[in-house]
């Protein structure tokens, strides 16, 4: 299928997440069953974000997940959302079940276009 590709322009991993939060309303509208699993690779100067996205992740419904790292090693096999700075080809390829990119803080770099 189709990956949608969301471009946010905003500083606050927070704020990344409710465009996540959209995404996933966009994508479960058009495919019912579509349970979403989210992996957010962070970039180092995300770390010290982290009670946020604790927090973000507690407060999730049901059929929604959302797990994080520094590597993509981490990133479970199910992934069906991926939240990334500067996402490779190698992680895109990597996730066989993606559905949705999204691209924080400036959208989409030429090479990730």
């Amino acid at each position: 299928g189709a990956c949608v590709c969301v471009c946010v322009c905003m500083r606050l991993v927070a704020a990344s997440l409710a465009a996540t939060a959209a995404a996933v309303y966009l994508v479960r509208r058009r495919r019912r069953r579509w349970s979403v699993v989210a992996f957010y690779l962070l970039h180092e100067a995300d770390v010290d974000e982290l009670p946020l996205l604790e927090a973000a992740a507690a407060s999730l419904s049901p059929g929604v997940t959302l797990s994080w790292g520094t590597e993509m090693s981490r990133a479970p096999p199910e992934a069906t959302v991926f939240v990334a700075r500067l996402p490779s080809a190698e992680a895109l390829d990597s996730l066989k079940r993606l559905r949705a990119v999204i691209v924080p803080f400036a959208g989409p770099t030429v090479t990730t276009r």
